[in-house]
């Protein structure tokens, strides 16, 4: 489905040749092979036993991943703005896993 808005939305936009297309098949095959087929098989099994919370919270995680790897494979670099919204994602993650228990008021 992905594919196919974003064809239609192409062949709207910029012109399409078949020069082009045989430029691009690595990439075009990647994508569509491992970032779809293979990652939304892989997070759909994952999600598949865990709870809503974890779920969204792994979720919600995509993008520190995607920050990190490009920063360790890519040797792209952020801006101090960026490192503290990474802060603040990590901080809340890290925070919503914090279990706090409370304290039994003393009935004595």
């Amino acid at each position: 489905t992905c594919g196919l808005l974003s064809l239609a939305v192409a062949a709207l936009r910029e012109p399409i040749t078949w020069t082009g297309i045989t430029q691009a098949v690595l990439p075009l095959l990647y994508c569509g092979v491992c970032s779809i087929a293979v990652a939304f098989t892989l997070q759909i099994i994952g999600q598949k036993d865990a709870s809503p919370a974890s779920a969204a919270i792994i979720l919600s995680c995509q993008s520190l991943f995607a920050m990190l790897f490009g920063f360790l494979l890519l040797d792209e670099r952020m801006s101090g703005r960026e490192l503290v919204g990474v802060a603040f994602m990590l901080t809340g993650i890290l925070l919503s896993q914090i279990t706090l228990r409370r304290r039994e008021p003393d009935l004595t």
